[in-house]
């Protein structure tokens, strides 16, 4: 029997949909948002909707990614000790005006990912898909990262407009989660260079996956992959780009 799913992805005031038979992907739209009031936001989404009409299908399954710098994965045990607005506070110091303090447990981690999300966000999908499952999307791209090919080093970097997340994993283990944020291509590769130097894995046999999320111009990924093969301690890792990878990433999280 074949699976429908919508995934929809957010960053910032960017939206994209998803849809999804199996794991073939039918349909990929996506729509830049002008303002943060609330009126104005749900106006474009629900003329955007409106235009795109498989976003309306009845789905077996609806998710959603929100991508924000403030994630902090914190051990089970610590976080029934705590809370999550203490641990937010604690990384990042007070939440952000129209923001809000979520998380998500990732069992197959024994973790937990606190962050904020936007007020915005829950307060529109969810009166619009009642039965959406809204989670950050490092908890989306952890299980999709340590799911597949995690034996071997494997550093994976998600782009936005100006931030992105890295997350290294080695013999089926987290070792490194963290958002950064950068002005052009360079700065990726310093980041990416010097956080493989501080786990001593430079000059490692493994993978490295860079993927285009919302607001990544195609010529940092390119000027990345250009630059990436002058890297001399980069030189074992395995360089691709796959596509759809926050969309694809929804589909192990429902």
């Amino acid at each position: 029997m074949s699976r429908t799913h919508l995934a929809i992805s957010i960053a910032g005031f960017q939206v994209q949909f998803t849809s999804f038979r199996n794991d073939s992907i039918l349909y990929h739209k996506d729509v830049a948002l002008t303002s943060a009031d609330f009126s104005v936001v749900k106006e474009e989404l629900d003329s955007f909707i409106a235009q795109n009409s498989f976003i309306s299908e009845n789905f077996d399954e609806i998710s959603l990614s929100v991508a924000t710098k403030q994630s902090s994965l914190v051990p089970n045990n610590v976080f029934a000790e705590s809370s999550a607005n203490d641990i937010y506070k604690l990384c990042f110091g007070e939440c952000e005006n129209d923001n809000s303090i979520d998380y998500n447990r990732i069992s197959e981690l024994s973790i937990v990912n606190v962050f904020s999300i936007q007020d915005w966000v829950k307060r529109y999908f969810v009166m619009k898909f009642p039965t959406i499952l809204i989670q950050h999307e490092g908890s989306h791209s952890l299980r999709a990262i340590l799911g597949s090919n995690a034996f071997y080093l494997k550093a994976t970097v998600i782009l936005h407009a100006d931030f992105f997340q890295m997350t290294i994993v080695k013999h089926n283990q987290l070792e490194f989660y963290s958002f950064f944020d950068y002005q052009n291509h360079e700065d990726v590769l310093y980041h990416l260079l010097f956080a493989l130097q501080q786990k001593e894995m430079t000059d490692e046999e493994g993978s490295i996956e860079f993927s285009q999320a919302l607001g990544c111009k195609s010529e940092i990924i390119a000027s990345i992959e250009k630059d990436f093969v002058k890297i001399k301690d980069l030189k074992q890792l395995k360089l691709s780009k796959p596509e759809h990878f926050i969309a694809k990433a929804q589909l192990l999280c429902v």
